[in-house]
């Protein structure tokens, strides 16, 4: 369990970490989205390396398991004598070939670490964080750059942690990597910490059916940059976003800010083949290039756009394979 209450940083004035009042409790998984210095200052309170300017933190039995992104390992060492040795350190008993397979390592073991690709030297430094099995996880940004499989893996042993009642924190710079954990989360601003409403949340019968919309009589989209009025095509947008309530228009590599809310731009949008993945998520469907199963709680759709994916809700499969056309 890990217990925030009245939690504040200040750094040089300036608020770091707003008050925040937050229990996880045993067996939880919550990611928060937040930046890169945020996220670092949280993770230095938490495992006591920091004092916050206020309030207090209560985290379960120590120690805990923590990965951070300056984590790195002995590096002509290989991956079996990496893990073997920290698991003496920690006088772990853990089975070294299940933490191995667990991790996807099975082809690596015996390469030196320094030789390894970047996701894999992420498996392996996640598995040496929890060699000892702690009660409580804490990992820094997991998922940045690293590959679809690295991901697939972290989710599994994610939802494993959950059952076994292991406490779970994760920090994520990336919102669609945090919704698509299939987590609690939370964003965390300079303001705020506000909890982000996903699976459940916005339900298949929410969405209105496409013989039920009355297409528009125009086919332009409203969006503004700096102080420009533009006008897009239904068809020249991949997907909307929608941050703290602003619709954000996703084309090709740039972002719009849309004068329209999510909801007025399903309205409009449905008849030109959208579709709501996600309560915060509206995508065209002509991008879509595949439907990514990460664990039974956690979907993405990776568009045709270079290196873009969103979340798609649970509640939201079936009705996107009966859009589709797609047979289960």
């Amino acid at each position: 369990m890990i217990t925030f209450t009245n939690l504040t940083k200040i750094e040089n004035g300036r608020s770091i970490i707003p008050s925040i009042s937050l229990e996880l409790p045993e067996g939880s998984a919550t990611v928060i989205h937040c930046s890169q210095k945020q996220g670092k200052h949280l993770i230095t309170l938490v495992t006591k390396q920091d004092q916050p300017s206020d309030g207090s933190i209560s985290v379960g039995d120590f120690p805990i398991g923590v990965f951070t992104q300056n984590d790195t390992l002995y590096e002509r060492l290989s991956v079996r004598d990496n893990l073997m040795i920290f698991a003496q350190m920690h006088n772990s008993s853990i089975d070294i070939k299940a933490v191995v397979g667990d991790w996807g390592l099975s082809d690596y073991v015996n390469e030196p670490y320094r030789k390894l690709p970047h996701s894999i030297k992420r498996r392996v430094l996640i598995a040496r964080a929890i060699i000892h099995e702690p009660k409580t996880i804490i990992l820094e940004d997991p998922e940045s750059g690293v590959d679809d499989e690295t991901k697939l893996i972290l989710r599994a042993n994610l939802e494993s942690w959950q059952q076994k009642g292991i406490t779970t924190l994760v920090t994520s710079t990336f919102l669609e990597d945090a919704l698509s954990m299939g987590a609690a989360v939370y964003r965390l601003t300079h303001r705020a910490l506000t909890f982000l409403e996903t699976d459940g949340e916005y339900t298949p019968s929410e969405i209105p059916e496409r013989s039920h919309v009355t297409p528009p009589s125009f086919k332009k989209i409203p969006a503004r940059s700096e102080e420009k009025l533009i006008l897009f095509d239904p068809e020249e947008i991949d997907y909307i976003e929608s941050i703290d309530g602003t619709s954000m228009l996703h084309v090709q590599t740039e972002t719009f800010r849309s004068t329209l809310t999510l909801q007025e731009l399903e309205l409009q949008l449905l008849p030109f083949g959208f579709f709501r993945t996600h309560r915060s998520y509206l995508v065209n469907l002509q991008r879509v290039r595949e439907v990514m199963k990460w664990t039974r709680n956690s979907y993405s759709l990776i568009l045709s756009v270079e290196n873009t994916s969103v979340p798609l809700s649970r509640a939201n499969v079936l009705p996107l394979y009966e859009k589709l056309g797609i047979q289960t």
